[in-house]
């Protein structure tokens, strides 16, 4: 299987998508679009999850608690956003497509449970689910310097 990552910008080390490759050859069978939830070996670490909200254990984010908006490039539409820090976790979830020729193209890798893509997302299948998802979750506030 060939891999192309077009998306990683979310901490994964490069033994993480060595394993998650190696985890996705096993597990994908035949092709098409894939969203895989991979368990991560403790020998491989832990990596970060912004997500805050009841997905993850928490209230509902509601506006008066510092939520801001934050357009996150290259992004034309502004995701809520909260000042708190990052959360390790030790799973990532994959999304990607994989043809058949066995070339596997992954969208994105990221620590955390899944959340629905942005309403103003042109790819967002279900904006109302969505607008309800993001109505009471954010995203950690990016460091400084990843701005």
């Amino acid at each position: 299987m060939r891999f192309e990552v077009k998306h990683q910008g979310h901490g994964v080390t490069f033994s993480q998508l060595v394993y998650v490759c190696e985890q996705l050859e096993e597990r994908l069978t035949r092709p098409g679009p894939f969203i895989e939830k991979i368990q991560l070996p403790s020998s491989l670490g832990v990596i970060q999850n912004g997500l805050h909200g009841p997905v993850c254990g928490d209230e509902p984010l509601e506006e008066e608690e510092d939520v801001v908006f934050w357009i996150r490039p290259p992004r034309a539409y502004a995701d809520r956003c909260i000042d708190r820090p990052f959360r390790q976790v030790d799973f990532v979830h994959v999304i990607g497509e994989l043809d058949k020729s066995g070339f596997c193209a992954i969208e994105t890798i990221f620590g955390g449970p899944l959340a629905p893509r942005h309403p103003e997302d042109p790819d967002c299948v279900d904006v109302e689910a969505s607008k309800s998802f993001w109505s009471v979750h954010a995203l950690s506030v990016p460091a400084e310097k990843d701005r």
